[in-house]
């Protein structure tokens, strides 16, 4: 295999990431109309306006547009050397699609407007797009025998990672929401509600601050009971127990960084922090996802190498 493969795809995977939070910062600044509603151009013109709006949005699209060719490359380099992975196939059709669809919502919300209930979508999108290009840079380091492969994942191990990550994406909306309908700060104290459990008015804003505080609790114990299962059930196992581990750091690093962003009123710092914990989460989640669904769908092709999995050297 190429070795420039490697790190190529770690470098798309960063350059997804970055276009999250590029995101991020233009939501959170105000930066959304930056560039009025004209796209991919910025007020018809191929530079930004004199405005610090303009500048935050345009280079969004620059970064999106830059690492969007990263990815179709990546595409085409992981096809060619795995030509045989229906695994890899698979992840190549998910990050293409990802990618135009995160274009497509963004380009639609300038020109036309969305809905905040659409525009809440878009985080999500965005990180199943970093999630399916992590998952394409984690395969090329997987040509090895590393992991000892000696007991595969149960049907119902699959079931109840699959049931999380379902959990997971509908948090990712709901946080997500939050931030749209401006009810980040309608509970703005933390750990406790306004200084008690449960609010005295669980009505509007504060209801769906709430809704979300209390989603994000029984979303860190079903990651611990994830943990824990995958402890007991795989010991043997080294890439589930990591993925589960990272998955429990991770998920507690979210939830304190939410309480942070509560505290700090909303810091622009604190956000980008927050999402970038979150990110890591569900790409760590969507690495185990991977696995369950390739050991109960198919051969052992992920970790073992023989002859399917065996990349094709590229002159």
């Amino acid at each position: 295999m190429s070795r420039a493969l490697r790190p190529f795809s770690v470098l798309t995977a960063i350059g997804m990431l970055l276009v999250l939070l590029a995101g991020v910062l233009v939501t959170n600044t105000g930066s959304a109309e930056g560039c009025g509603h004209t796209w991919p151009l910025c007020h018809g013109e191929f530079r930004p306006m004199d405005s610090l709006a303009s500048l935050i949005e345009y280079s969004h699209r620059a970064i999106t547009g830059i690492v969007g060719f990263m990815v179709v490359a990546l595409v085409i380099w992981t096809w060619r050397v795995y030509p045989q992975r229906k695994d890899v196939k698979w992840l190549c059709y998910l990050s293409i699609f990802f990618l135009l669809l995160q274009s497509a919502l963004g380009a639609t919300a300038v020109i036309w407007g969305q809905s905040k209930a659409v525009l809440a979508l878009h985080f999500g999108v965005s990180s199943m797009g970093f999630a399916s290009v992590l998952l394409l840079a984690l395969v090329t380091f997987q040509d090895k025998d590393i992991h000892g492969m000696s007991t595969r994942v149960s049907k119902g191990y699959f079931k109840f990672v699959w049931g999380i990550f379902v959990y997971v994406y509908v948090l990712l909306y709901l946080g997500a929401y939050v931030r749209r309908v401006g009810a980040g700060l309608a509970i703005d104290t933390w750990p406790l509600n306004n200084g008690k459990l449960i609010p005295d008015h669980l009505t509007g804003l504060i209801a769906i601050n709430f809704v979300h505080r209390l989603s994000a609790l029984i979303g860190l114990i079903l990651i611990i009971a994830l943990f824990m299962i995958t402890k007991r059930k795989y010991p043997g196992r080294h890439d589930l127990y990591v993925g589960s581990l990272l998955c429990v750091i991770t998920m507690i690093l979210q939830i304190f960084s939410g309480g942070y962003v509560v505290l700090s009123r909303m810091a622009l710092g604190s956000l980008l922090l927050h999402s970038t914990f979150v990110s890591i989460f569900f790409g760590s989640l969507s690495y185990l996802c991977y696995i369950a669904t390739v050991e109960t769908t198919s051969k052992p092709v992920s970790f073992l190498m023989h002859e399917e999995s065996v990349p094709k050297k590229i002159s």
